[in-house]
């Protein structure tokens, strides 16, 4: 039997939890995770909390990208968890996905704003995160994000027992493969 490709897309806003429930996936499916905030991590940019162009951002998603490419071309299952916000964006990965005979799953990690500004705020504290966000950069993904909408996609409630959401949710999908 050949075993189907996943392209698992994460999309939520920052500290709503993607990366937690991203890397729990990964384990569960033992595959691979692409995270931005790991390829930020290692091109130097966020170490201290500075602020990020958009520009510069557009470099550290396409490098992601590229890294995701690879793998689907190689018929790899991955988690990304790179924060596609714009739906032009989801739709983008969902086509790489198609394109790479993928099947794309996209999971909404859903939480309020308020949750998000609390989160960010006990991060500058405790330093948590590989990188810290600069607030205008959390502003600007706050107020420009898009929710999913009438699409197909998972829904994953910040604070939801995680274990619980995956036998429901994702193992399914490993039981397809």
């Amino acid at each position: 039997m050949i075993k189907k490709t996943i392209f698992y897309i994460l999309t939520g806003l920052p500290y709503s939890g993607k990366t937690t429930l991203g890397r729990a996936i990964s384990e569960v499916e033992e595959i691979q995770i692409i995270e931005l905030d790991s390829v930020l991590y290692e091109m130097g940019q966020g170490l201290q909390g500075e602020y990020i162009p958009e520009h510069k951002f557009t470099l550290f998603h396409e490098e992601a990208e590229r890294r995701a490419i690879k793998q689907l071309k190689a018929g790899i299952s991955i988690v990304y968890d790179v924060t596609p916000f714009a739906k032009s964006k989801r739709d983008h990965l969902r086509s790489l996905a198609i394109e790479f005979c993928a099947e794309p799953i996209v999971i909404y990690v859903n939480i309020s704003k308020e949750d998000v500004l609390r989160r960010w705020k006990e991060n500058e504290i405790k330093q948590g995160r590989l990188i810290t966000i600069h607030s205008e950069n959390l502003k600007y993904v706050i107020y420009n994000f898009e929710p999913p909408k009438g699409e197909e996609h998972l829904v994953f409630q910040a604070g939801e027992n995680i274990t619980e959401w995956l036998l429901k949710n994702i193992l399914p999908f490993a039981n397809r493969r």
